[in-house]
């Protein structure tokens, strides 16, 4: 998928490649729209650090994520975490004061 601003992303269910690096996928759940990552052990500024990221339900071939845990110790501490995303204008706001990703599906 492409971003909004023209970058690229993959994701599998085991991976998701940013453009500034690739996140091992530990545990994701589709009914619910998040998943838990882990950070690469050369990540510059979360090593081995694991986080969590929601995104909406797809419509027209895009659909938009947040990052709402970011830098977290442990799986466990992220999974505990209660902080969320407000999903009501993600071009504007509601992912940690900034707008959500958006992921375009490439054609």
């Amino acid at each position: 998928r492409k971003d909004a601003i023209g970058g690229s992303e993959t994701i599998a269910s085991d991976k998701w490649a940013f453009p500034f690096g690739t996140s091992t996928v530990i545990a994701y759940d589709n009914a619910k729209n998040n998943a838990y990552l882990q950070a690469p052990a050369d990540d510059k500024f979360n090593p081995s650090k694991f986080s969590k990221v929601v995104w909406t339900e797809p419509k027209a071939d895009s659909f938009y994520y947040c990052t709402v845990v970011i830098g977290a110790a442990t799986l466990d501490l992220a999974k505990a975490s209660t902080l969320t995303a407000d999903d009501k204008d993600p071009d504007k706001s509601g992912c940690g004061g900034f707008g959500w990703t958006k992921l375009i599906k490439k054609k």
